[in-house]
Formats: C-alpha cells, structure tokens, sequence
C-alpha cells in the first residue's frame, strides 16, 4: 500500500489528509489442479501433532534417543511436524516403533494430504493494574487470541 503512493509521487500530507485515493489491484494466481510437491517423499515421511510444547522443543533428542536420530524434523507451525526418513523400512520401522514413545496426539504417513494451517504466537501483557496482575488474568486476555497451549 505505503509503495503505490512514492512511486506515484504522493506526499505525506496528501496521504494522511486523503485527498486522494490509492489504487487497489488484485493479482491472481492459478495452479494447475493436479500439481503435487514433494512426491519423492510420499512413504518416507510422517506427520505429527506433539502433545505439547515440551515434546516438540526436545524432539530431536527424543528421536536421537529412539534411535531414529537420522531424521529430519521439518516444523510445520503450532505443534505439528514433518518427519522425514532416509527410507521407507525406517519409517514402517518408526510406524510401529510409535505407540511406545508417546510424544503425538496424532500421527500418520504423509502421501501430499492437505495439512491445517497453525501457528504458535506468544503474547506481551502490558498495562494490567498490579492487584490485577495474576495468572488467571494473563491466562484470560491470552484466551481471547486463540487456545493457551502453555499457562502463565
């Protein structure tokens, strides 16, 4: 918005005044309906939801533990993940391996299915009076942005 009006050569003061208006353009895109990414890791991959925050931040060492530190971890946004495996006998291997180290709410083998979209945010509190400064109350304006996945 802010690049149409210096290249129009627009001044400040016209620009907060409104004495004119900025031209709006929209842009398409069109994807070809059968485009598939990553094809080369249909069978080699897993996808995840850890079960907390905890899980996710020491995932690399959980696998490392697990045996299967060869993985690559590719974060995917809120909790979930991509694990990607140099074969598919080692992500059959982790498949059955899976329900022992509890670390996901959710898990399967990613064939290119849609993944939803997430994301973690941490939020500053500024300006809470002090007799009103607790967690409940940091815990109730954090509610109003979405799910608390870790209390203050």
């Amino acid at each position: 918005m802010f690049d149409s009006f210096v290249s129009a050569g627009k001044s400040y003061a016209g620009t907060v005044s409104g004495s004119h208006q900025a031209k709006t353009s929209t842009k398409e895109i069109v994807v070809y309906e059968f485009a598939k990414a990553y094809v080369e890791l249909h069978g080699k991959t897993i996808i995840g939801k850890t079960k907390d925050l905890w899980n996710l931040g020491k995932l690399k060492v959980l696998l490392k533990e697990a045996k299967f530190g060869e993985a690559v971890i590719k974060y995917l946004g809120c909790l979930n993940v991509l694990l990607v495996f140099n074969s598919t006998s080692e992500t059959d291997s982790f498949t059955s391996n899976a329900p022992s180290f509890r670390w996901f709410n959710i898990m399967e083998n990613w064939r290119g299915q849609v993944v939803a979209f997430e994301r973690l945010a941490w939020l500053n509190i500024h300006g809470v009076l002090l007799h009103l400064s607790g967690n409940k109350t940091f815990d109730s304006v954090g509610r109003c942005f979405g799910k608390i996945l870790h209390a203050s």
